[in-house]
Parts: C-alpha cells; sequence; structure tokens
C-alpha cells in the first residue's frame, strides 16, 4: 500500500501514513485533501488492493 506524507496547510503539522489513496490518507487524520500538501514517500507493490501481498522472494 502507498505511503503518504501529508502537510496540513493551516496548521503545518506531518505526518506519514499508508492508505490506498491520498484523499483516503487525509480522512484517515481527520483532514480534507483540499486543507492538505500531499507527497507519495512509497509507491506499494500491488495495484490492486483487493488483492492479498505475495510473499517476495529474496
Amino acid at each position: 500500500m502507498p505511503r503518504y506524507r501529508i502537510e496540513n496547510r493551516i496548521t503545518k503539522k506531518v505526518v506519514e501514513v499508508e492508505a490506498p489513496f491520498a484523499q483516503t490518507a487525509c480522512e484517515m487524520v481527520g483532514w480534507t485533501i483540499g486543507n492538505c500538501y500531499v507527497k507519495m514517500l512509497r509507491e506499494g507493490p500491488f495495484t490492486n488492493i483487493t488483492e492479498k501481498p505475495k510473499a517476495q522472494k529474496s
């Protein structure tokens, strides 16, 4: 699942959240996406979020 760095434009508080979408990440911390700067830090290995994760070969 992608990991996002979110900064609240009003309070300047910064959090990192794992969520399927940027808007969902903002909603998880109780902020609207219009009040946030969002940066994707890491993209998840799966494009279909309903698919179960598979073990990665090392």
